[in-house]
Order: structure tokens, then C-alpha cells, then sequence
């Protein structure tokens, strides 16, 4: 059994990156150059008019979910890139030992060494994950 516990709190949208329309247009301009298309291409391509390719990418207008749907189909790239700058949003996945045997290897290891390796090892984990 698996479920995705996310940073600093489960189901907590706290993680989820603090962002901008301008960080997102950066991230629209950004795929869109890469992808060698020009902003003008760009609009016919998605039917829509030069002025609202610039206005998203200046970060001089709100992004509708549609939109982000369309551009991400557009540029290939995620929701979550154009939204955070991440593929996709980091999370903890916690598993069973029954379906993680490198897990479970892992941990037998780490019982057989001394109290304050394991206390160090424990430190690291908590600052890694900031629980």
C-alpha cells in the first residue's frame, strides 16, 4: 500500500511554490523560444490573437486553467512546470516494506550501526524532508 504524504504537512497546499503571472509568462516565453516558435506562430497555432501571447507572457494578465491546459499541450511541458518551474510537485512517497525490499535493506542497515550514527542519520532525514 502507497500514498503520497507532501512536504511539511499531509495534503497541505503550503508546499506548492509561491508564484507570479510574470514567473509563469517567463516559463511560457521560455518553452516557447526553446520549442523555436515565434510568439506570432504561437497565436495562430492556438487561434487567438498576438496581444493576449504577450499580455501571458509579461505576466500582464491572469492565466485562466484553460489556458495553462492548452499552453502546456502547446509547449510540452506540465501544468505544474509553467505554474511552479517544477515538473512535478516534490512529495515523500512512503510504502510498505512488502513492496519496498530496497526499504526494508536499507533500514536493516542502518539498525546495526551505533545509537549516535542512527540519532545523525535521523537528523539528516528530518532536515531533507523538514519534518
Amino acid at each position: 500500500m502507497s500514498r503520497s504524504i507532501y512536504k511539511n504537512n499531509v495534503h497541505s497546499f503550503d508546499y506548492i511554490p509561491k508564484t507570479s503571472n510574470v514567473a509563469i509568462g517567463m516559463r511560457i516565453k521560455q518553452k516557447r523560444k526553446a520549442k523555436g516558435v515565434t510568439a506570432e506562430r504561437m497565436a495562430e497555432d492556438l487561434n487567438t490573437y498576438m496581444g493576449k501571447i504577450s499580455r501571458l507572457e509579461t505576466g500582464k494578465t491572469e492565466i485562466k486553467a484553460g489556458d495553462l491546459v492548452l499552453l502546456s499541450q502547446y509547449l510540452g511541458c506540465s501544468i505544474d512546470y509553467l505554474v511552479t518551474g517544477y515538473e512535478k510537485i516534490p512529495y515523500v512517497e512512503v510504502e510498505t516494506r512488502e513492496h519496498h525490499p530496497p526499504l526494508e535493506h536499507l533500514m536493516a542497515r542502518i539498525s546495526e550501526l551505533d545509537e549516535e550514527t542512527q540519532e545523525e542519520i535521523s537528523k539528516a532525514i528530518r532536515l531533507i524532508y523538514k519534518v
